[in-house]
């Protein structure tokens, strides 16, 4: 009889909803031109792709640094190479600061014809 008499005096749960969220997904970086472990008898390079939109794309080699503001999602760049084998890596760091940089590693072997 108690049992019935006693009254709950915790609050029920109620249901709870989030806010519509959107979700965002970051555009990711792609290389289409060199290919990986590609030879070239040029001493220059054509670096094609597609990143984010007002990203800041970064390309590094032991011979020169190249940093370049993303205005559109493709882009097209040209790099100089070293003779002989050529490691770059190409950073792509966002406009929105909640998406981790992207990278990329590529060697390029640069051949003289000549030699």
């Amino acid at each position: 009889i108690e049992l019935a008499k006693n009254k709950v005096i915790a609050p029920q749960k109620e249901k709870t909803s989030f806010p519509n969220t959107t979700v965002i997904e970051q555009q990711p970086l792609v290389l289409n031109e060199p290919a990986d472990r590609s030879i070239f008898e040029n001493s220059t390079i054509h670096l094609k792709g597609s990143a984010a939109k007002d990203s800041l794309i970064v390309v590094q080699s032991p011979i020169k640094d190249l940093i370049v503001s993303n205005k559109q999602e493709k882009f097209d760049l040209e790099f100089p190479l070293a003779l002989g084998e050529n490691s770059i890596k190409i950073v792509v760091y966002p406009k929105e600061k909640q998406f981790r940089p992207q990278e990329k590693f590529i060697k390029i072997y640069f051949i003289d014809s000549e030699l």
